[in-house]
């Protein structure tokens, strides 16, 4: 099967690539660079696959690119959380997404998959997260409510037959990212310091993820959704889990979930002012507090891919963060030295 992938160059888009070539499909890359698809999948140790120059806010690329395919894995989304961005926010993610589902819809692809987040379908006010769980715009963020918005036109896509899958991946880990995510981000705060409240995370390894999508095309084509939640783990756990693997004590600090969440109101107010880096902010609290698991049991048994232990992807990740210097000798500890 010849497969369009948008997202390509990416964490996610560019692993599912090279599974989908694993696989025996050929791939054609939607980029805006091919010098950086170069770089990317050479950086995985292999040729970088065709490349069709475009973007998914041009309908036109997407056109051109889409000819002689059989499937599209779509993958691009813009993560933002800065008001001065929304208008590119909802272009790539919403609009883009039109274009690229609309266009290999209108075309009459039946292999089509979507990656959307199991952010997008999260309810502080709900149960465990799971296929079935509607979309929601917690607390009104561009990039959510872009998801969510998203989400929404997809649905009514499915419900008038369009036999696109979906997939909802928890926070994405593990080595050889294009560049350091908001999860690899948020990984290397917490080996200088663990907030110690209620909650946890879905974590999943990229490698398994892309096995899962590279599994959906193997599949007849039909209208579904995917949960790719990964383990669930608690922050003391997760702290408990990072010492253990560095052999160093990281430093925890114990805060209630409600101071949490009022602190975060407070840096959504000064973002509007200062904008800083730090995810303080009130949806980021609400879901670091309030995240209720998701269920991958579907996932799991109807495509056959597991989910590897949560302990050897944190190894591999932290491993390539350090060689990448992401990360210092002395905060990766014993993990300071090549694998194997």
């Amino acid at each position: 099967m010849k497969i369009l992938v948008t997202g390509g160059t990416g964490f996610v888009g560019s692993h599912t690539a090279r599974a989908l070539l694993a696989a025996g499909h050929h791939v054609r890359l939607l980029v805006r660079s091919p010098e950086k698809a170069r770089r990317v999948f050479e950086a995985l140790g292999m040729e970088r696959p065709e490349c069709a120059r475009g973007d998914v806010t041009d309908a036109g690329s997407i056109e051109t690119a889409l000819s002689g395919c059989d499937g599209v894995f779509h993958a691009a989304a813009l993560v933002a959380l800065d008001a001065g961005r929304a208008r590119a926010v909802e272009r790539t993610n919403y609009a883009g997404t039109r274009n690229v589902i609309g266009l290999a819809h209108g075309r009459g692809l039946e292999h089509i998959v979507h990656v959307s987040s199991t952010a997008a379908l999260f309810d502080p006010q709900e149960g465990t997260i799971g296929p079935d769980s509607e979309p929601t715009a917690l607390a009104g963020s561009v990039y959510s409510r872009s998801k969510a918005r998203t989400e929404i036109w997809i649905r009514a896509l499915q419900r008038r037959g369009a036999a696109v899958s979906v997939s909802y991946p928890g926070g994405v880990l593990g080595p050889n990212a294009p560049t350091v995510t908001d999860v690899h981000q948020a990984l290397l705060l917490q080996l200088r310091m663990l907030l110690l409240t209620e909650g946890g995370a879905n974590f999943v390894d990229v490698r398994d993820l892309a096995a899962i999508h590279a599994a959906l095309f193997a599949r007849s084509p039909e209208a579904e959704r995917w949960i790719v939640g990964g383990p669930f783990i608690a922050w003391a756990d997760l702290a408990d889990l990072l010492e253990d693997l560095t052999g160093r004590r990281i430093p925890r600090v114990r805060a209630p979930g409600g101071l949490l969440r009022t602190l975060g109101r407070v840096g959504d107010v000064v973002k509007r002012v200062v904008p800083f880096g730090f995810p303080l902010t009130y949806e980021a609290m609400v879901t670091a507090t309030r995240w209720p698991g998701v269920d991958s049991t579907r996932t799991r048994i109807e495509l056959g891919v597991g989910f590897r232990d949560l302990r050897g992807t944190l190894e591999d990740t932290l491993r390539w963060l350090w060689t990448e210097r992401h990360l210092t000798t002395a905060q990766a500890g014993r993990l300071a030295r090549p694998a194997g």
